[in-house]
């Protein structure tokens, strides 16, 4: 399995959400609603979730095993942190 694209949708200057993704699996599988989260002193990925009925949340789609988890953090977070790099104050939310 190969990420093979990533697209950010929304950088925000306050923490602790930092930005929203979308990434495509396999040229072949599109995931919404990635969250990087700023938590503990580092930027931790948060998969999709929904609200049930009873207040709580749950993941809509999410890794199974914690290589795969990894590999999706890494490549998001290194994405974000090249983005960054070329954004202005104006592509930012507050």
């Amino acid at each position: 399995m190969e990420i093979t694209d990533i697209k950010f949708r929304k950088f925000f200057k306050t923490e602790p959400l930092k930005a929203i993704c979308s990434v495509t699996v396999d040229d072949s599988l599109a995931i919404h609603d990635l969250k990087l989260v700023r938590a503990s002193e580092k930027t931790i990925l948060v998969m999709p979730s929904r609200k049930r009925a009873d207040g709580n949340y749950t993941d809509i789609v999410h890794p199974i095993n914690s290589s795969t988890r990894k590999m999706f953090e890494t490549q998001i977070i290194n994405a974000y942190e090249e983005q960054l790099k070329n954004l202005s104050d104006e592509d930012f939310i507050n």
